[in-house]
């Protein structure tokens, strides 16, 4: 790939990323470096993400320009050991393993550990991914290499409380970060079936996988749960609990569930 190509093709990352100055001055100083062509098995995406958090069936046209068109910009990496370690352009990586691409165009960062991770944190604020892959770098971030809220959200350009959120995502069960990895869940839908039962949760996933529920309806019906809730009344005595419900409706429907529980 000729230098004037890769001029090119790098400044236009310079121009998606010129509010992130991490992003943007380290891209401005590659508009000068060459690309090289890689072998695919000598790359590896970086700790801060994870392969499982792309549902690869989500970027057919980005496949498709793969295979018709080519890398039309080099990836970024930066010297790990015997390997480049890929700090954007996973789904590109990820996509040319799966359609069998042999070799793809790299662009090699001189980077610091501690500069890579503040260009990985910039730089997946405007992937339009999935915000599990937030999750997910906020969490590898914070739990290996002991991270603060604070620092997180300082080089992230979050404030803390959105770092928060993100982070609480860890917490829904398997098929609902499936779903939200997938985009069959919003980030806002996602937040508001936290804290509910597991039963409640599938229940409500399945009416928004039909279209049948909106973020109101969802909201609505998570309140009018927590209601519920908060109607019921138990007592603890001696050799008994007594539960109360608002109304016998309830009181039966809850009682099938309960029964089932002690039975299984």
């Amino acid at each position: 790939m000729k230098k004037s190509s890769d001029r090119r093709d790098l400044s236009k990352l310079v121009d998606r990323y010129q509010k992130y100055s991490v992003v943007s001055e380290i891209e401005h100083n590659l508009l000068d470096t060459a690309s090289f062509f890689a072998p695919v098995n000598e790359l590896v995406i970086a700790d801060l993400y994870a392969e499982e958090n792309y549902d690869l069936t989500r970027y057919q046209s980005l496949e498709k320009s793969l295979k018709e068109d080519g890398f039309l910009m080099p990836l970024i990496a930066v010297k790990a050991t015997d390997q480049y370690e890929i700090i954007n352009g996973v789904k590109r990586l990820l996509l040319a393993k799966k359609i069998g691409m042999v070799e793809i165009p790299v662009v090699k960062a001189e980077l610091e550990w501690d500069r890579k991770v503040s260009y990985i944190l910039e730089n997946i604020q405007e992937e339009g991914d999935s915000p599990y892959v937030k999750t997910y770098a906020f969490s590898v971030l914070k739990e290996k290499y002991h991270f603060s809220v604070e620092e997180i959200a300082s080089r992230s350009h979050l404030s803390s409380s959105q770092v928060k959120n993100l982070l609480r995502l860890q917490k829904l069960p398997k098929n609902l970060k499936q779903g939200l990895i997938s985009f069959e869940l919003s980030y806002g839908e996602a937040r508001s079936l936290l804290n509910l039962p597991k039963e409640v949760q599938d229940e409500l996933f399945a009416q928004i996988q039909k279209g049948s529920l909106s973020c109101r309806d969802l909201e609505k019906a998570k309140r009018n749960y927590l209601g519920v809730e908060k109607k019921r009344t138990i007592q603890i005595q001696k050799n008994a609990i007594t539960i109360t419900f608002e109304d016998e409706s309830e009181a039966k429907r809850q009682y099938e569930k309960l029964k089932r529980q002690f039975i299984d």
